[in-house]
């Protein structure tokens, strides 16, 4: 659910090495310049390296200093799959 201004907030789903944090593959940029009305289904492609045992995945939620109530990026009912 993205609830953020749409302007400068900006979101990354990164995939991280669990014994050392090293990351794997490049960061996905997830689109923040929507407003979400309803929870709304979304994909991301995990990256080749991070199809590993012991993967840990992030995700960075960054907002700019404006004073507004919106509340970011919330996740619900999520999973992980390889196809």
């Amino acid at each position: 659910f993205r609830d953020a201004d749409g302007f400068s907030d900006a979101a990354t789903i990164r995939f991280v090495r669990a014994d050392d944090e090293s990351l794997l593959g490049a960061g996905i940029p997830f689109d923040m310049s929507v407003i979400d009305n309803d929870w709304n289904p979304s994909e991301v492609e995990v990256p080749a390296e991070a199809l590993i045992d012991g993967v840990q995945f992030e995700i960075q939620f960054t907002s700019d200093s404006t004073d507004d109530s919106f509340s970011g990026l919330s996740l619900d009912n999520f999973e992980v799959s390889a196809n």
